[in-house]
């Protein structure tokens, strides 16, 4: 039963296990890689869909369904499909996560027995949930920089999607800096699928000398970069694992903090090894810092002690997968591990439950409520009506001949 499901949702998660992959298919292992259906109007179909055409084009066994079969090994980014295995496994397809507000929740992490990390930094954060391992990044395999002949330094624009991106924010500003840059934009792979971002896909395309969406080669980009520009995105961490100077525009470097955690790109800012503004006219003065010799040996210094590197990246991975494949592992790690896990998703099920069952008698109070509200106007409505009806002379007349029967047949008694 040594065969490998692995999770694959879009191309940025793709190009970071792709290698991976391919050396365990060369070791011999059989692997199933899913890609599900989605029937979203939003752009996650198309999303899904293109990525499944990918995987099945470049000859990868690809399923939609889950199969009615137990793995040895999952590989997944991030919990999407019940998929029965006896280890899971956590893959990352980016450095570090720069919204631990969305992110590093127990949700995400407690289910797996193990997370590949990209180095002793989130390694040791993410440790409070699980196994953790530490792998060099399979996509920037014999990553080099190299020259190139724009005539100016080259920036490369690499914003997030949604509220976080700074687009919205930089789109007259882009215009500007190609007066002193050379200026290429990369978009985030929601930005080139979501309908909801079309919109600053064109801001982009006006305003900057190159254009590519989530299919083009962020290493090859990189490799000719000279600094990157980039917002509340895992984009910073990628142009430091490749000691591309990098800065940092948006609103509040730290407002993806979660409780008293506060985000890494904050962390780092405030030390000095991370150049931020949220002041446009400001931007030029970032870049400049990032480009500082200064700046750059900080960078590099902290990327040489926070992160994985390697010659042999996929071969690494493919070790450490085989372990599991193996049973090469602590098991009695693994079952304790288990325990808390179970404890932790019968909890969520349990209040998941009450809060189902809650909302149903919320609505029976509304029902409620609301023929509360119907009888009282009903009631309120014909008291009126009746207030009315009884100042009224015609109520006063008819109540002085009653009152006159009545007295006359009290007479005859």
């Amino acid at each position: 039963m040594k065969n490998v499901a692995i999770v694959i949702l879009n191309y940025t998660q793709y190009i970071s296990i792709k290698r991976g992959i391919d050396e365990l298919k060369k070791r011999g292992y059989h692997i199933d890689v899913y890609c599900p259906v989605s029937d979203k109007t939003d752009g996650f179909k198309e999303m899904f869909d293109d990525t499944r055409n990918l995987l099945i084009k470049n000859g990868y066994n690809v399923y939609s369904n889950v199969k009615n079969k137990k793995y040895k090994v999952l590989l997944e980014p991030y919990p999407s499909m019940l998929i029965d295995a006896e280890y899971k496994i956590r893959y990352r397809y980016g450095m570090i996560s720069a919204k631990p507000n969305i992110v590093y929740n127990p949700y995400n992490y407690l289910m797996y027995d193990a997370i590949l990390c990209s180095g002793k930094y989130d390694s040791n954060i993410l440790s409070v949930f699980t196994k953790t391992h530490e792998i060099p990044s399979l996509k920037y395999d014999n990553f080099k920089k190299k020259k190139h002949n724009y005539g100016k330094k080259v920036l490369l624009y690499l914003p997030t999607y949604g509220e976080c991106s700074s687009i919205d924010l930089l789109e007259q500003e882009l215009s500007n800096l190609r007066k002193q840059y050379y200026v290429i934009v990369k978009t985030h792979h929601g930005t080139s699928f979501l309908k909801d971002e079309k919109t600053r896909v064109d801001k982009l395309k006006n305003n900057v000398d190159e254009y590519y969406d989530c299919f083009k080669s962020l290493q090859d980009l990189l490799s000719i970069a000279d600094v990157v520009l980039t917002d509340n995105s895992g984009a910073i961490f990628e142009a430091m694992y490749t000691n591309t100077p990098v800065a940092v525009f948006c609103d509040d470097i730290n407002k993806n903090k979660i409780g008293d955690f506060n985000t890494t790109q904050y962390e780092l800012h405030k030390l000095g090894i991370l150049p931020y503004t949220n002041k446009k006219n400001e931007i030029k003065k970032i870049l400049q810092e990032a480009l500082s010799l200064n700046v750059q040996e900080k960078q590099k210094y902290w990327s040489k002690e926070n992160f994985c590197y390697s010659k042999t990246p996929s071969v690494d991975f493919a070790d450490l997968i085989e372990q599991y494949l193996n049973d090469n592992i602590d098991k009695t790690y693994i079952n304790f591990h288990n325990i808390l896990s179970n404890n932790y998703y019968d909890l969520v099920r349990q209040r998941d439950s009450l809060k189902t069952s809650l909302s149903a008698k919320n609505e029976e109070l509304l029902k409620i409520n609301k023929e509360l509200e119907r009888l009282n106007n009903f009631y309120y409505n014909n008291y009126a009506k009746l207030k009315d009806y009884e100042n009224g002379k015609l109520y006063k007349m008819s109540t002085k001949i009653y009152s006159a029967i009545a007295k006359v047949r009290s007479q005859k008694k």
